[in-house]
């Protein structure tokens, strides 16, 4: 029973190695077109995710900032404005229409907007600046946090974007859209609520794992979507990652502190914004999970298959050896068996049964011979 183990184990692990030997080779063929396939779709989504956050962002922020540097351009508009910035005493009827018109505007811009909270229209060397929702207002303390960036912006650069702490009544923080006026001296600040925006961020995403994020030229993150909030990226990997970055690649895999990502870019240029789609190497192998499932159910049935052939195989040929064996034994005892005790049941069998009882009936055969040859010895020496 021991030699009978020892082959049986060593024949289920041939055949084991056999049958998988093209089953790992057909699971790592289909594993790599299926990866392919699937970063393919990954790559697609992330840039279907950023075309939507741009084309978002784009008919928000740019289509306010045009229609209000048409008002802030207009010349009966402009001394209007400046009239009442500058405290004028007196003004005329058709400048007071001006300017309601302006307020009118500025607050059907805010409510046409869900996460729009509000703009501020503003000209270099006055006081006060025009609030939607609250006409003009004077300049506070509370207002250097958000003229301090205007005034921070560099040469030559028209337009930024800013997280910010919000001096306002709601509190918290709210991201700001600068861009300075094409022809007076002065900026438009566009606050965005963070709260909603974040839950549109929420909604944009493709996938569970996909992060979405909005990054300043210097890598500060600026909002995020829930994944994304939740990933611990410091600034300077982000800056790092965005500097290594070809943002003209159709994706790529980037190493963020210990995990790769599946990085897509869009450069927001007028406002000094990165929008970044980041998807977790872990999302290839989610989406391949099904797969990896199929090909590990065949891979237990392949084991079980070839245990179960191992054992037939192995105990029909110790079958065979017992019988052979048990043969030999009886013919040493000078029982010749008439006839086989079993058909086989393939030619290896055939072949084997009728040379050994080719061999058994010739050793019978001489066997009778000798034993008549004795007697007639016996019955001549009488």
């Amino acid at each position: 029973m021991t030699m009978m183990r020892r082959f049986f184990i060593k024949r289920t692990c041939q055949y084991v190695l056999y049958m998988l030997i093209p089953l790992v080779c057909a699971c790592l063929f289909f594993c790599t077109i299926y990866a392919r396939q699937e970063i393919r779709a990954l790559n697609k989504q992330g840039e279907n995710s950023l075309e939507a956050l741009y084309s978002q962002l784009d008919l928000v922020v740019d289509s306010i900032m045009e229609q209000e540097n048409g008002v802030a351009n207009n010349a009966h508009m402009t001394v209007a404005l400046k009239k009442i910035l500058s405290n004028d005493d007196y003004i005329s009827y058709s400048d007071a229409v001006s300017i309601r018109s302006i307020n009118l505007f500025l607050d059907s811009l805010v409510q046409a907007y869900e996460y729009l909270s509000s703009i501020y229209l503003y000209f270099d060397g006055y006081g006060s600046y025009f609030f939607s929702g609250k006409n003009v207002k004077n300049i506070t303390e509370a207002d250097e946090n958000w003229l301090s960036i205007y005034k921070g912006m560099e040469e030559g650069t028209d337009g930024a974007a800013r997280l910010r702490e919000w001096t306002e009544d709601k509190g918290g923080e709210v991201l700001s859209v600068y861009r300075k006026l094409l022809i007076q001296d002065g900026v438009i600040v566009v606050n965005l609520d963070l709260g909603i925006l974040q839950d549109n961020l929420d909604k944009m995403s493709g996938n569970d794992l996909e992060n979405l994020y909005l990054f300043d030229q210097a890598g500060n993150l600026l909002t995020a979507d829930a994944a994304g909030r939740v990933e611990s990226h410091t600034p300077a990997q982000m800056q790092k990652l965005l500097e290594g970055a070809d943002l003209s690649r159709k994706g790529g895999w980037q190493k963020i502190g210990n995990q790769y990502y599946l990085l897509q870019t869009k450069s927001y240029q007028a406002y000094q914004v990165y929008l970044v789609s980041l998807i977790p190497l872990s999302a290839v192998f989610s989406q391949m999970s099904s797969v990896i499932l199929a090909f590990a159910i065949f891979f237990l049935l392949d084991c079980a298959v070839a245990v179960w052939l191992s054992y037939v195989t192995t105990r029909r040929n110790f079958g065979q050896i017992e019988y052979t064996l048990g043969l030999f034994e009886q013919a040493d005892k000078g029982i010749f068996p008439e006839k086989e005790a079993a058909s086989p049941r393939d030619e290896y069998g055939v072949i084997l049964n009728n040379i050994l009882h080719m061999f058994l009936n010739t050793s019978y055969l001489n066997a009778q011979l000798a034993k008549k040859q004795y007697q007639q010895q016996v019955t001549e020496l009488l």
